[in-house]
C-alpha cells in the first residue's frame, strides 16, 4: 500500500522507488536487546 501511493506521488523513477523500498526496510527493521523489561513487555503485547 505504501510503495503504490508513493508511486502516485513520485512516478516511477527506479531510483526513487528503489530509495524507498530500502528506507522502508529500515524502518521495518528493530533491534532489542534479549534481556530487557521493556523487550519481555514488547514480546507479551505482541503475542496477543
Amino acid at each position: 500500500m505504501f510503495l503504490i501511493k508513493m508511486r502516485q506521488i513520485v512516478g516511477n523513477d527506479v531510483e526513487i522507488v528503489n530509495s524507498l523500498n530500502r528506507a522502508e526496510d529500515q524502518l521495518a527493521y528493530l533491534e532489542l536487546p534479549l534481556k530487557s523489561d521493556k523487550t519481555s513487555k514488547i514480546i507479551e503485547l505482541l503475542n496477543y
